[in-house]
């Protein structure tokens, strides 16, 4: 599957609010806030919402001219780096597909090859265990998380479960590209 990754429009975002509405969805992601609706994200959107430290983005993931997923970013600068912290969801049918990993890595090449982003983050609940392969398979690694931050995180967002956050920086991204790109030249097929 090649899915089409492409900045959101606020045309895309009832096709998002159904995505996160669903059930099978729902379980694996912070419970919405009743304020959290289409408005607010035609906001951000917009660049409304934006401050002088957060700036949001998001991206649609298309099949078809059909939207499937999506992926949220906030982009922020610590020390002098971009940092970016992501997150997404997909619609249940195309799970286990290969859809995400190929929206991820496009957006990846985009945000830490051409956009000079140090460190990109994802936080994914403890018991979400194709999140955390996907983190795996796209070279993220455990980030420490203090317990006050575990608690302030919980309760932003408005969720019981326990979080776990992954880091993934340039210099590994541009060797697990370098590597992916070493097998395909020398004949073993190997894909994010």
């Amino acid at each position: 599957m090649n899915p089409e990754i492409r900045d959101m429009a606020p045309a895309d975002i009832d096709a998002v609010f159904r995505i996160r509405q669903d059930p099978a969805v729902a379980r694996n992601q912070y419970r919405i806030h009743p304020s959290e609706n289409a408005e607010v994200w035609r906001a951000r959107l917009l660049g409304l919402a934006d401050t002088a430290i957060y700036r949001y983005k998001y991206s649609t993931i298309s099949l078809d001219n059909t939207i499937v997923g999506y992926i949220s970013q906030i982009h922020t600068e610590s020390a002098g780096q971009k940092i970016v912290q992501c997150g997404w969801n997909l619609a249940p049918e195309f799970w286990g597909q290969g859809v995400m990993a190929a929206a991820l890595s496009s957006l990846f090449d985009g945000l830490l090859s051409v956009d000079n982003v140090q460190h990109v983050f994802a936080d994914c609940f403890r018991d979400n265990l194709r999140c955390k392969r996907l983190l795996s398979k796209l070279g993220f690694v455990p980030n420490a998380i203090l317990i006050h931050h575990r608690i302030i995180i919980a309760a932003a967002m408005r969720c019981l479960h326990w979080i776990d956050r992954y880091r993934l920086d340039r210099n590994t991204w541009n060797h697990l590209r370098a590597n992916q790109i070493t097998k395909q030249t020398t004949g073993v097929a190997e894909q994010f």
